[in-house]
């Protein structure tokens, strides 16, 4: 409740704009007229987890990404938090 606290998404996005861009342009290229922005992909990497809970098996979606892409994205959520609620 207090009135100072931030949401985090300015930083976050911020961060989502520098490492998530590569990662963008490389699903556009292939997969051509997909036109995914750097949001699509955070939140389709937010669809893994999600998509994984509710069929109770690994989803398909999390084979896009690497280890190292969800490292990002495992960031991108540390940075909100931080922001948001530290």
């Amino acid at each position: 409740m207090c009135p100072n606290v931030g949401d985090g998404d300015d930083e976050r996005d911020e961060w989502l704009d520098t490492a998530f861009t590569p990662l963008a342009d490389h699903l556009n290229k292939v997969a051509p007229g997909a036109k995914l922005k750097v949001k699509d992909v955070y939140n389709l990497m937010a669809l893994c987890p999600f998509d994984s809970l509710a069929y109770n098996r690994l989803s398909p979606l999390c084979q896009l990404f690497t280890d190292d892409e969800f490292e990002l994205f495992e960031y991108a959520n540390d940075i909100d938090t931080y922001y948001g609620t530290g």
